[in-house]
């Protein structure tokens, strides 16, 4: 896993520098005891019913739920040193585990991320029509018990590995049974969280099926980093992704059409732009099409590589988002009620 400064940009203060890193792989096949090196690592719980586990490094804490894998805070400093939660969620877990209307704050969403149409899908010949529908006509975000609600299990904490590079994390798994929501086959997931001095969050993904089925896992925090309770939008927020195309949707649905479109007007998002500058009727939700993706890692061994940026001048915090992905979905929360 590599990482690379861009400095052909100009500054947005000398705040954090908060990098996500997001790794995934898939296939298809028939407390540890604290010592005095690992004591950053905690377990906290308070009367909400909400546990968590915290992992600190050096210009970062996360904390992590085992309920659907989610991420609850995120603490980075900004560029007077004032460290500040940057992610939205809950104070109790009941809020959480609504079965209505949930924005899916810090989650693990699964199986499936984003809509099936018509809660329908055909693989190797065979048609899937049972999906659970949870929005509208269509399934999204894997039915409407999907991994998010789901209480994962703690495998590993894991220690600071300084000669590999790697901060201090947790794994966590769960297994999804054949018929689950809908969709075929026994799907064993994990998730592993890790943070690393200098204010980096590495999430990685893997996933083993006993049939074919859709398996596209992602993890669903929501960023202001003007602190989640700063009471500002993040339409100030300044936004760069790397890509050249989009998949444009049914306004009505939200579905792709199923075509890459070219990024132009709206879509454009290859130099900095404020969120709130000129964004297309509805809002941004839209999947990008990555030029790194074609440039670094198709036809090769799966390979790290800029997605996108975003900044943010009054706190100077700045984020980078690394993945190994063909996309990167862009969602400036136009259905969260303010």
């Amino acid at each position: 896993e590599e990482e690379a400064d861009d400095d052909d940009d100009d500054d947005a203060g000398a705040g954090a520098r908060v990098r996500a890193f997001v790794k995934r792989k898939t296939s298809s096949k028939k407390k540890k005891k604290k010592d005095e090196e690992e004591e950053e690592e905690e377990e906290a719980k308070d009367a909400s019913g909400l546990e968590t586990i915290v992992l600190r490094a050096r210009g970062i804490e996360l904390h992590v739920s085992p309920f659907g894998a989610t991420v609850t805070r995120l603490l980075v400093p900004d560029k007077r040193g004032r460290a500040d939660d940057v992610v939205l969620g809950y104070d109790a877990l009941a809020r959480y585990d609504a079965s209505e209307d949930r924005p899916y704050f810090g989650a693990v969403v699964g199986r499936c991320a984003n809509r099936i149409a018509d809660a329908s899908f055909s693989v190797d010949g065979a048609t899937f029509d049972a999906l659970k529908k949870n929005n509208g006509n269509n399934c999204l975000h894997g039915g409407g018990v999907g991994f998010d609600r789901k209480w994962w299990t703690v495998d590993a904490l894991l220690p600071a590995d300084v000669e590999a590079g790697l901060g201090m994390g947790v794994r966590m798994s769960y297994v999804s049974r054949d018929g689950e929501e809908g969709f075929p086959g026994t799907a064993t997931v994990s998730a592993t969280y890790r943070v690393v001095d200098g204010g980096e969050w590495r999430t990685e993904f893997r996933a083993t099926t006993t049939k074919p089925t859709p398996m596209n896992l992602a993890q669903h925090s929501y960023f202001n980093l003007r602190g989640h309770d700063a009471g500002v939008s993040v339409d100030e927020h300044e936004v760069r992704i790397r890509a050249s195309g989009y998949t444009p949707v049914d306004p009505e649905t939200m579905i792709p059409l199923g075509s890459v479109a070219p990024t132009t007007g709206a879509f454009d998002l290859r130099d900095w732009t404020a969120i709130g500058a000129r964004p297309p009727p509805g809002g941004y939700d839209h999947n990008f099409a990555l030029d790194g993706y074609n440039q670094q890692v198709n036809g090769r061994e799966s390979a790290l590589f800029l997605a996108a940026e975003v900044r943010e001048r009054v706190t100077g915090r700045r984020m980078e988002v690394w993945c190994d992905q063909p996309g990167v979905q862009f969602y400036a929360g136009n259905f969260v009620d303010a």
